[in-house]
């Protein structure tokens, strides 16, 4: 099998992984022929369902939950705590073991608080809200509108709002760039890609940083494909920027 051993446990697969993946695609192929029974399996080879539910990331353990989760905690699972994404990596992780899902961690909503009330950015994002909420008036105003005369006033008014709705918004982008971790964040964050290189035995883990926001696909919002994706990510300072 992969390095002569016949039976791999987790720190195992994930070292020889780490160093050399081509074993792995090498067996792929062997090892999903014999998990659909068209080549008889042996007992040198591990089947593709064993190798499935076994290969799991280690648990990471998060000092503090109220800003950070691990997918493999129970309160992971909870899409006002860690938005859409986040929860259903949660899920499958936790409920469906033949789905691979690596160990990583959700940076929580209250996380989300804490960073813009510590850099005072709360009023600059409850007046853009201010103004999608007369956006929204405006443009369902519109819709009863028959006269082409109050079209064109409504039309110019939401025109308007538009700009105005940009340009907050970029402000928002601006002072989020400049604002500082509080203290109490930066931490976990730091402490929790640490125990993930320690459980990996991988300086600088690559990870991908990915968006979870909580109101993704619901009725009335969706910020599909609005916010960026990070991959290949090394080291903490560069998840921190």
């Amino acid at each position: 099998l992969i390095n002569g051993l016949e039976r791999l446990n987790i720190k195992d697969i994930y070292n020889i992984a780490s160093r050399d993946p081509s074993p792995f695609r090498r067996l792929s192929t062997e090892i999903g022929l014999i998990g659909n029974g068209i080549m008889p399996e042996t007992k040198n080879v591990i089947s593709f369902d064993t190798l499935l539910i076994n290969l799991r990331a280690p648990v990471l353990h998060i000092s503090d939950d109220r800003y950070i989760l691990s997918l493999s905690d129970e309160r992971c699972i909870d899409s006002k705590k860690t938005g859409g994404k986040g929860t259903n990596l949660a899920i499958m992780k936790q409920k469906i073991p033949t789905v691979l899902i690596p160990e990583g961690f959700v940076v929580t909503s209250d996380s989300y608080s804490l960073f813009i009330d510590h850099n005072n950015i709360r009023p600059q994002v409850e007046e853009l809200q201010k103004l999608s909420e007369e956006w929204i008036k405006f443009s369902r105003e519109l819709e009863k509108k028959t006269d082409e005369t109050n079209r064109a006033d409504f039309e110019k008014s939401r025109a308007e709002l538009d700009s105005k709705i940009k340009q907050q918004a970029l402000n928002i982008q601006e002072s989020i760039r400049n604002a500082k971790f509080p203290k109490i964040l930066e931490e976990n964050i730091r402490a929790a890609y640490s125990e993930l290189e320690t459980e990996f035995q991988q300086l600088n883990m690559p990870v991908a940083v990915r968006s979870s926001a909580t109101l993704e696909d619901s009725p009335d919002a969706s910020a599909a494909g609005q916010q960026d994706t990070y991959l290949n990510v090394q080291g903490v300072n560069e998840v921190l920027i």
